[in-house]
């Protein structure tokens, strides 16, 4: 039995405007006696870095007002009885594997795909971002109001799509909107009336929806290779572009933990016996006159409590973009992929696309100085 607190964050709807900083990354509270929201102000803003706005109705006061409103006396008793005894939930649903299938192709719709064809400062060739979209099995949204996004699916090491992001972008590739296929999916039947299909009315019921690593499957593809995480699937999506694709065993495997505290524990556990090297995005000094920013900080701590839980797993962090981001680039939460960008991708590899050598069929990637890590 475990227990479920009256008010608790609703991680099932769609996101709103935070009253803080103005973004769309605000998940409000909701009341389970009820199912009605709380007052707006009541939640937390996801821009958990550059905004640390975060309202809780228990600590506010919020929950004792309205038990003292209907009951009167509030006491340690009382207040225990708006709490929800359930059972835990001991299985968790999935997505099945053809919607995965259902979003390849329409790739001459797919804003982000054609930027990096097309608009981005070095356009890549059709061969390399087609491996690309093979290795991650990335998708389209084809119709409705969601039309030319990327779709990124989370699958995990049993080849279990856990989600599948929804991404716009903009001209720049920068981030317009984000959702979630499954919810796409909810709202589409609930503005028809057409019943919510078993497996969505299951996936719901899950407590998280991110269970996994963006390219997590890729490990049993790789059993042998050293692994970079980054915080955005987008960020795994570049480096992949301009360091290669994992060809033999020493190749880095890149894999995005979804959020900053998408680095935890848990997810970890599937990459017990790698190396694991942490590339972090860059953010604001906690403190004026601090060396590092906050996420970095943040993951070289949480690096070093996951390395002394799991057993054979070698965790290293990079503080290359650390050493490079300015005051204005570290306010923007500047990632690898800002940086990538702006270099020509033909400099990180040995020999020219279309210039094979004898020795290997594939083209050769190296590292510039400045990404020596």
């Amino acid at each position: 039995m475990v227990i479920y607190y009256r008010y608790t964050l609703d991680w099932k709807s769609r996101k709103y405007t935070c009253p803080a900083c103005g973004r769309n990354k605000f998940v409000r509270y909701i009341d389970t006696f009820t199912g009605e929201c709380l007052p707006p102000e009541y939640g937390r803003c996801d821009g958990e870095i550059n905004c640390s706005y975060f309202l809780n109705p228990y600590q506010s006061g919020y929950a004792k007002k309205v038990w003292r409103d209907k009951y009167g006396q509030v006491t340690t008793e009382t207040i225990a009885q708006q709490h929800v005894v359930q059972p835990i939930k001991k299985t968790e649903a999935f997505m099945p594997e053809e919607i995965v299938s259902q979003t390849k192709g329409g790739y001459e719709l797919n804003v982000f795909v054609q930027n990096l064809l097309n608009t981005v400062p070095f356009p890549f060739d059709w061969a390399d971002v087609e491996k690309v979209i093979e290795l991650y099995q990335l998708g389209t949204v084809k119709h409705g109001y969601r039309r030319g996004a990327i779709t990124l699916p989370f699958i995990d090491l049993k080849n279990r799509v856990n989600a599948i992001q929804v991404k716009q972008f903009d001209a720049e590739n920068h981030t317009i909107a984000s959702d979630f296929l499954h919810s796409i999916i909810h709202k589409w039947c609930l503005r028809n009336s057409r019943p919510l299909p078993k497996w969505l009315s299951d996936y719901l019921e899950n407590e998280k929806k991110v269970r996994c690593f963006f390219g997590e499957h890729l490990l049993s593809q790789y059993p042998k290779n050293p692994i970079v995480l980054v915080e955005s699937p987008k960020s795994a999506i570049y480096a992949t572009l301009y360091f290669g694709l994992p060809t033999k065993p020493t190749d880095r495997i890149w894999l995005a933990t979804f959020t900053l505290r998408g680095f935890d524990e848990a997810k970890c556990q599937c990459l017990k016996g790698r190396d694991v090297l942490l590339f972090p995005d860059t953010s604001k000094k906690a403190v004026h006159g601090d060396k590092y920013g906050i996420t970095f900080e943040y993951w070289h701590q949480k690096g070093k409590d996951i390395k002394k839980n799991i057993n054979d797993i070698s965790i290293r962090i990079t503080d290359i973009l650390e050493k490079i981001a300015t005051e204005e680039e570290r306010k923007k939460g500047y990632d690898v992929a800002d940086y990538l960008i702006q270099l020509d991708w033909r400099r990180f590899r040995k020999h020219e696309v279309g210039h094979k050598t004898e020795e290997s069929q594939e083209p050769q990637y190296d590292y510039p100085p400045e990404w020596d890590f």
